[in-house]
């Protein structure tokens, strides 16, 4: 019985106090400051973003740029090129 009491209680207050849940850009003032705040966070959330994963690509592609740059100039000089051991290789110093 009390479940069911508050149950109705909590449907009752859902239903009457649906317009206080909107924000200002669902209940229809598109021209406040919040609106514009969330707008410029949103835009600043998006550049963050892609800013760190630009940074994280072209720092992935500098690195192999000059790995690629390292074995050419050792081949041209003739040396053998440094490759990491593999399981069963043996290394003589």
């Amino acid at each position: 019985m009390k479940r069911a009491a508050q149950l109705l209680a909590g449907l009752a207050l859902a239903l009457v106090a649906s317009p206080a849940w909107a924000c200002a850009v669902c209940f229809g003032n598109a021209d406040s400051p919040v609106v514009e705040g969330v707008e410029m966070s949103v835009i600043f959330m998006v550049t963050i973003t892609y800013t760190l994963i630009m940074g994280g690509l072209g720092g992935f592609l500098l690195l192999r740029i000059r790995a690629r740059r390292r074995l050419q100039a050792e081949e041209a000089a003739g040396d053998t090129p440094m490759t990491p051991a593999v399981a069963g290789d043996v290394v003589t110093g």
